[in-house]
């Protein structure tokens, strides 16, 4: 009998709780701060941003090689990381924020270079990174031909070159 009573006991114990939970999100506001239905409603409509054309992967035009990747941060900035083969076994990057400086041009001031060292024997495993600067300038453009360049202000590594849209990163993905 006592057994009965306390699963009885243990049951009413886990109902009430349900029992409230559904009836309060049915009495919550969809626009309390926190909630699903709100947090949607501060989500930025990407659909409109003027430089989506720029999110994505581009490709040295020459080489093949340097890869930029572009992607969209808040509050109107963007993000870059630039990758360059030096060798076998060590690669360059650099990663930055830009803003919009005008219709097909954005600026930098926060570039960090670092030179990444990959283990010989095993190519997945870093042995060193360096780090070349953190205060890089400099801007990027897309010019009416579709092509990225970029004129950075401290190691001039990509005078000269033109970057291209790709489909998918370098090697990357099945088709």
């Amino acid at each position: 009998m006592n057994l009965k009573k306390l699963i009885l006991a243990a049951v009413i114990l886990i109902m009430i709780p349900a029992q409230f939970v559904c009836a309060m999100s049915s009495v919550i506001p969809n626009n309390v701060p926190g909630t699903v239905v709100e947090l949607k409603k501060k989500m930025p409509d990407f659909s409109k941003d003027p430089f989506k054309h720029w999110y994505g992967w581009w490709g040295e035009k020459t080489t093949d090689c340097a890869m930029i990747t572009v992607t969209r941060g808040e509050n109107g900035w963007y993000g870059f990381e630039i990758s360059w083969p030096r060798n076998k076994s060590q690669v360059d990057m650099w990663m930055l924020t830009a803003v919009p400086i005008s219709k097909d041009t954005m600026q930098y001031k926060d570039c960090m270079h670092f030179l990444v060292t990959f283990n010989e024997s095993n190519p997945n495993i870093v042995d060193k990174e360096e780090t070349i600067h953190l205060d890089g300038t400099g801007t990027i453009t897309v010019n009416s031909a579709n092509e990225m360049i970029w004129r950075d202000d401290q190691d001039r590594r990509a005078e000269n070159f033109v970057f291209l849209k790709m489909d998918r990163p370098l090697g990357g993905g099945p088709e």
